[in-house]
C-alpha cells in the first residue's frame, strides 16, 4: 500500500495554507464568535480554511460537510482527565456526513454517526457514539481512497462500499472493525487499536491490536478475528482461546492485567496499559500493543494537535499598578 504523506503530515501538525483564514464558530448567546451555526460558517468559509468549533451546552445540530475544511474541537472527556481544557464543554454535534475530498475532522463529539463519501480525508481524535454505522470509512459511495481513521473513541468502525489505502489505528473500538467479506475491494492497514468483540478485513495487514472480548454477541462463530484473503494477523492480543495462526499473536489474555481498569470501560484513560501489562512490548519490534501503543499513540481526551490553554487563573480583582495579572497554562498534543 502507498504511503499516505499528506494525511500523516496532517495528523501530525494541521497544514495551513498561506491564504487560508480561521473561523470561531460559538452558539452560546452571548460570546462574539465569527459564527453561531456550522451551515453559516461553511458556506462563509473558503476551500482550505478552518473552523473551531468551540465547546457548548447546547448541541451544533446534524452537519453535512460539501467544503474542504480543517474542523477542529475541543475533544471530549474534558472532566475525566487531567491536562485536557481549562473550559471543559464539548462541541456536541448529531449526524456528520462528510462530501468533501480533502477534509480534516478532530476533537468534536458526535452523537450520531460520522459517515464518509470522500478521498484523502482524515477522521482523528473524535468520540462517536452512534452504534449501527459508528465511523463508516466508506459509505455509498465506492472507489474512495486515501482515508486515515485514527486515535478516536467510538463503538464501531465499518464500511459498506469499496475504499482502498485505508489507516485504522489507535482507536478505541467498543464493539468491532468490519471492513468488509471476501469479495470485496479492500485495501489497508489495522494496527495499534483496542477493540471489543473482533476484526473483520480483506486484504489487510492486522498487527499490535488488542481484542478484549471472548465472546461475540455479534457473530459467535468469530471471536476475535474473521480471516479474509489476503489479511495477515500478526502481533494481536486475544482474551478468546483459540490461537490465531501468525506471527507473535497471543490468545486467552486475562484483560484484566492488561488495563488500568477492566472493570469499567467507559473512559479512554480506562485502556491505558497498566505496570507489568502483557502488551507491554509484545507488538511488532518491540513495541506495546494496543491504543496507547506504536508511533502516534491515542491521545487521551482526543486533544486535536495545535496548542490548547488546560489551566487558566484569572484573578477576581486588579490593582490600578499591576493590571489584571492572568496566569496560564498551555501544551500541544502533536
Amino acid at each position: 500500500m502507498k504511503k499516505l504523506t499528506l494525511a500523516f503530515i496532517i495528523l501530525t501538525g494541521i497544514i495551513f495554507s498561506v491564504d487560508a483564514k480561521s473561523w470561531r464558530v460559538n452558539n452560546t448567546p452571548g460570546i462574539d464568535a465569527d459564527f453561531t451555526t456550522l451551515t453559516a460558517a461553511q458556506d462563509s468559509a473558503s476551500a482550505g480554511d478552518t473552523l473551531y468549533i468551540e465547546g457548548s451546552a447546547t448541541s451544533y445540530g446534524n452537519f453535512n460537510i460539501n467544503k474542504k475544511l480543517i474542523i477542529i474541537g475541543p475533544g471530549y472527556f474534558l472532566t475525566e482527565n487531567d491536562s485536557s481544557q481549562a473550559l471543559k464543554q464539548t462541541a456536541i454535534l448529531g449526524q456528520v456526513q462528510i462530501y468533501a475530498d480533502g477534509t480534516v475532522l478532530s476533537g468534536i463529539y458526535a452523537t450520531g454517526y460520522v459517515l464518509n463519501r470522500a478521498s484523502n480525508v482524515v477522521i482523528t481524535r473524535n468520540y462517536v457514539t452512534e452504534s449501527n454505522n459508528g465511523i463508516s470509512v466508506a459509505h455509498d459511495v465506492s472507489n474512495i481512497h486515501d482515508v486515515v481513521v485514527s486515535q478516536n473513541y467510538c463503538v464501531r468502525i465499518s464500511r459498506n462500499r469499496d475504499v482502498r489505502d485505508v489507516l485504522i489505528f489507535n482507536n478505541i473500538v467498543e464493539s468491532y472493525i468490519l471492513m468488509g467479506t471476501a469479495s470485496d475491494n479492500f485495501t489497508g492497514v489495522i494496527k495499534n487499536n483496542v477493540v471489543g468483540y473482533y476484526i473483520e478485513a480483506v486484504h489487510a495487514e492486522i498487527k499490535n491490536n488488542i481484542i478484549y472480548y471472548s465472546s461475540n454477541p455479534y457473530n459467535g462463530s468469530y471471536i476475535g478475528y474473521k480471516v479474509l484473503a489476503g489479511s495477515t494477523y500478526h502481533y494481536n492480543l486475544f482474551a478468546g482461546t483459540t490461537v490465531l495462526t501468525g506471527i507473535g499473536n497471543v490468545a486467552n489474555v486475562d484483560m484484566n492485567d492488561v488495563f488500568t481498569d477492566f472493570t469499567n470501560k467507559n473512559v479512554d484513560n480506562d485502556f491505558m496499559l497498566k505496570e507489568g501489562s502483557p502488551a507491554l512490548a509484545a507488538g511488532e519490534n518491540g513495541s506495546d500493543c494496543g491504543a496507547f501503543g506504536g508511533d502516534q499513540p491515542y491521545v487521551l481526551s482526543g486533544i486535536p494537535g495545535v496548542p490548547h490553554i488546560y489551566e487558566a487563573i484569572i484573578p477576581t480583582s486588579a490593582s490600578g499598578d499591576s493590571g489584571l495579572k492572568v496566569f496560564l497554562k498551555i501544551k500541544t498534543n502533536n
